[in-house]
């Protein structure tokens, strides 16, 4: 018998985007720097989860991450005040 319940892979895609949405919004909605620690505190998520969020918005180039710290790229800013105005 399995004692973890089997998760479905659509799911977990789901919930790695939405936190993946959740970091975005933050770092396009507070401007500056952010650390990851208060990025996990500000969304009380798992660390991990945020870790591998802001992985994802760095390799699509969203996000810029220099040892612990986080920001918006400028392309993500402008494209976020296109879409907004």
């Amino acid at each position: 018998m399995q004692d973890k319940p089997i998760q479905d892979e659509t799911t977990s895609r789901l919930s790695e985007r939405d936190c993946q949405r959740a970091v975005f919004e933050l770092l396009l909605c507070q401007d500056g720097l952010w650390t990851v620690d208060e990025i996990v505190r500000e969304l009380s998520s798992p660390e991990l989860g945020v870790i591998d969020a802001i992985a994802g918005l760095v390799a699509a180039g969203l996000v810029h991450r220099y040892a612990d710290v986080v920001f918006a790229t400028r392309a993500a800013r402008r494209s976020d005040e296109i879409l907004s105005s």
